[in-house]
């Protein structure tokens, strides 16, 4: 599994995820989630980090967030977290 940061004009708006089987997936960065989307997650992230982020990828990857190796999962909630940082100028939940 590939992570990388794509860029979209001058703004870094998603990342670009490769699949287990090769298919690329965009992830959108935090930023370009919906207010109701973001809201939820912010407060189930109090709660629940890593359950949270599981349910979020695997909107975006399905099944391959199970068979990822941990360091590729550290890997991929490192370079969205980051990004989406630097891209709101935030952390999440803030």
């Amino acid at each position: 599994m590939k992570v990388t940061t794509v860029k979209l004009g001058e703004d870094a708006k998603c990342i670009a995820v490769e699949k287990l089987d090769g298919t690329p997936v965009l992830v959108p960065l935090f930023s370009q989630l919906p207010r109701r989307q973001t809201r939820e997650l912010n407060e189930s992230m109090k709660k629940d980090a890593e359950g949270t982020l599981d349910a979020f990828f695997r909107g975006y990857l399905g099944d391959d967030v199970d068979e990822m190796s941990i360091a590729k999962w550290n890997e991929l909630v490192k370079a969205w977290s980051s990004t989406s940082e630097e891209d709101a100028g935030a952390t999440l939940g803030e």
